[in-house]
């Protein structure tokens, strides 16, 4: 009746997100820590299967039910390992590019994931990757979205957060409210 236990959950989930870019991080250091000594085909099979495994292991908690904060958590592993393959892939086969086009097409691989699983977790980190991506764009000199001034760039995020608080506002009143 009082939703008491309401808090503890919210607590698990944040502490179930913390975990999971955690361990994201082990597992990217771990694959790092012996790059030199795994062949390069190992590497990338190494890198998919880890990514494929543990977002299926998270499909499997969350389509469950039991345990949804960890299958969030085992999804948003998945994600951070998909940025893993990408400069696994890039550092493997010597391919030069800039970083924002790394970085955008980590978010057109993961944002997606946010709308099909209706996950919070993966919408924030979907938002937090385009905010990151558009500042590394913003920098960029070659860019078509260079912003020579910090105060130009300090207006752009202001309108950027108001565009997000919009579109979330706008969220509401659609199938997915929950974002």
């Amino acid at each position: 009746h009082f939703e008491l236990d309401h808090e503890r959950n919210r607590l698990l989930q944040v502490l179930a997100i913390l975990g999971g870019l955690l361990v994201s991080a082990g597992l990217i250091l771990l694959i790092a820590s012996h790059w030199d000594a795994i062949p390069k085909l190992a590497r990338l099979a190494a890198g998919l299967i880890l990514m494929l495994g543990v977002q299926f292991a998270g499909w499997r908690v969350s389509g469950q039910g039991n345990h949804p904060a960890v299958g969030a958590s085992l999804h948003l592993i998945g994600s951070c390992l998909f940025l893993g393959n990408i400069a696994l892939v890039g550092q493997a086969y010597n391919l030069s590019s800039r970083l924002p086009d790394a970085i955008i097409l980590w978010f057109a691989g993961m944002a997606p994931l946010a709308w099909i699983l209706r996950s919070k977790s993966q919408f924030l980190l979907s938002l937090a990757v385009f905010g990151f991506w558009m500042a590394l764009e913003m920098n960029e000199t070659r860019s078509w979205f260079y912003f020579g001034s910090e105060a130009r760039q300090l207006l752009f995020f202001a309108l950027l957060g108001l565009a997000f608080h919009a579109g979330g506002a706008s969220l509401r009143w659609s199938a997915f409210p929950e974002f």
